[in-house]
């Protein structure tokens, strides 16, 4: 409590009422999902070359067109099959049906605010818990929301969770970056805001992009917008691989070992909550493989990078970190040793049981 009183009580407070806002649009926002508008499973979407008179050139002009349309209003859809041209008219649906991946991610996107909210209450003094705290509003909305028109519904409200995912998408890396500078050493404080303004003049681009794009509307605007998205992109990877690359050098010239601890919890974060998804789904999917883990069940993941972040700022000291790895590793290969042990015994058995006695074998899974 006496770190709060030391801090001045207008900024620390007026922090806190803005991320009260993010977390009541993100809220709105997920909700719009609900509502999302979507194409009938009948419809094979690589078939559709038109809908309702607007050509569909990428899978992204979909979302453009559907764009006003309610759930159950009717679609024309026109699909080419053998160099011809058939008509379908078919009621919109749904978006996200028996999925929970909107769920998912806002689970994550509240316990990363969360999380941020925790930690910048008890270290309001910390460069650190701040640079987190601020770093967590920028990337629970983009999680929460989602995309940048998937929320989008006939009337301005709905424009405002919107402007928070494109706002947060474009500075949760410039925030990532001002949070490993954090570990620096260095008191450049004012070099570390230049590092906000390619975020600023990009989120600027997308924002206007959007409006124009959406409220005039115009098809050509939205094409465009997404045409230069690789400029984003390679923004984020390189604000990201800066990011990892400056606590590598920290790790290297930190003289205590309390500082050395706390980038290792970080990195550790890291790989824990990122290699899942990265592995296990996304490398997978970009060689046209079946992922060997669903997108929403790889992204729980994520949840452990803001927990571990939040240990390395406020608990590392009470934690020895190679004592938690090691323990971790063992655990684990105990773990899986055990399964695999499982597995093979029901194999075995259930072949041999079977063969003497009428059961089902799901019957003797759930037995066994």
């Amino acid at each position: 409590m006496g770190e709060r009183q030391k801090l001045d009580k207008f900024s620390f407070m007026l922090s806190l009422f803005v991320g009260l806002i993010v977390i009541v649009i993100s809220v709105y926002g997920f909700f719009l999902l609900r509502d999302r508008p979507g194409i009938p499973k009948d419809i094979e979407k690589h078939l559709i070359v038109r809908i309702d008179g607007f050509d569909i050139q990428a899978k992204r002009d979909e979302d453009f067109v559907l764009r006003n349309k309610k759930i159950g209003d009717p679609a024309e859809f026109y699909l080419k099959t053998d160099g011809k041209i058939e008509k379908k008219v078919m009621p919109i649906v749904a978006y996200y049906t028996r999925t929970s991946f909107p769920v998912i991610y806002f689970v994550i996107g509240l316990c990363c605010l969360s999380i941020g909210i925790a930690v910048f209450w008890l270290r309001p003094q910390d460069l650190k818990a701040r640079a987190f705290y601020w770093t967590m509003l920028a990337f629970a909305p983009a999680v929460i929301i989602n995309g940048d028109d998937y929320c989008l519904r006939p009337g301005w409200p709905s424009y405002i969770p919107c402007f928070l995912f494109i706002l947060g998408y474009a500075m949760a890396p410039a925030c990532m970056m001002y949070f490993s500078l954090a570990f620096s050493r260095g008191k450049r404080r004012l070099n570390r805001f230049i590092i906000f303004i390619p975020a600023l003049l990009l989120g600027g681009f997308q924002t206007s992009t959007f409006l124009y794009a959406f409220v005039k509307p115009s098809f050509p605007v939205f094409r465009f917008s997404h045409s230069v998205y690789f400029i984003f992109l390679v923004y984020v990877i390189s604000y990201v691989v800066f990011s990892i690359f400056h606590l590598w050098l920290s790790y290297r010239r930190a003289e205590l070992d309390e500082e050395r601890a706390q980038i290792q919890w970080i990195f550790y974060g890291l790989i824990v909550g990122l290699l899942p998804f990265i592995l296990l789904y996304q490398v997978p999917q970009t060689l046209g493989l079946k992922p060997v883990m669903s997108e929403e069940v790889s992204a729980v993941f994520f949840i452990v990078i803001p927990v571990v972040f939040a240990i390395a700022i406020i608990r590392y000291k009470l934690m020895n970190i190679e004592l938690v790895i090691n323990r971790s590793l063992v655990y684990s290969l105990l773990t899986i040793f055990i399964i695999c042990l499982y597995l093979i015994f029901i194999q075995i058995s259930q072949r041999l049981f079977t063969k003497f006695f009428v059961v089902h074998e799901m019957v003797f899974s759930v037995g066994g």
